[in-house]
């Protein structure tokens, strides 16, 4: 089991920035999608991870959660 907590958390901090080491906040989109589909060619392999809101733009248009729960507008972003 691999469990991610608060990956918006980290997220956020990416978004604008461009000039560090580790990569950027598309970066952590392609490593989020190979972790994704990594997870998924290993039988009982689970990947679980949480986020602070969720947004159906069919269901609610501009929801996605408080700025607060999500840490503004650079966690808009992440989420």
């Amino acid at each position: 089991m691999i469990l991610i907590d608060e990956w918006v958390a980290y997220a956020r901090q990416l978004w604008g920035r461009e000039e560090l080491g580790a990569g950027t906040f598309g970066t952590q989109f392609t490593f989020a999608q190979s972790l994704t589909e990594v997870v998924k060619t290993i039988p009982g392999a689970l990947l679980v991870i949480s986020i602070p809101a969720s947004h159906d733009p069919e269901k609610e248009a501009g929801a996605g959660g408080s700025a607060i729960e999500v840490g503004g507008p650079n966690g808009q972003e992440a989420l």
